[in-house]
This record gives structure tokens, C-alpha cells and sequence, in this order.
């Protein structure tokens, strides 16, 4: 008997944003920060990254980042 697999197009929807602080020191050093929070709207086409559908859509990440500015 042969295996057979099917593909399915699909497309989905998230938002992203983004809130931060640079700062470059005349030095050259540089040092970010920032939280980056994401949004899904939910509908037959979203993207779905919860854990349980009673859980909000929204995400939240942060960056934090040192170097040097050239």
C-alpha cells in the first residue's frame, strides 16, 4: 500500500510591534532596550501561538543589546 500525504495553502495574520531605547554614546558604545509585543486578532485565519483558546492572543518579548556604534 503507498503512503500518501496532501499539502494545504493556508494564510494567517499577526501583528507586530515595537517600543524601544537607543542610546550611542559619542564614544561609539551603544546600548538597546526594547519590548516587542504581538497581536492576534483571532478568526478562521489567524495564527494561532496560545497554548489554550481561553488564553489572550497577545505575546510579549524583550531585547537587550550592547556594542559598538561605527
Amino acid at each position: 500500500m503507498k503512503s500518501r500525504s496532501e499539502s494545504k495553502n493556508a494564510f494567517g495574520y499577526f501583528f507586530f510591534g515595537g517600543i524601544g531605547y537607543r542610546h550611542v554614546s559619542k564614544q561609539g558604545f551603544l546600548f538597546r532596550a526594547g519590548l516587542t509585543p504581538t497581536f492576534n486578532f483571532g478568526g478562521i485565519h489567524a495564527v494561532s501561538v496560545v497554548w489554550t483558546d481561553n488564553m489572550p492572543k497577545v505575546g510579549l518579548s524583550g531585547y537587550l543589546a550592547f556594542g559598538w556604534a561605527f
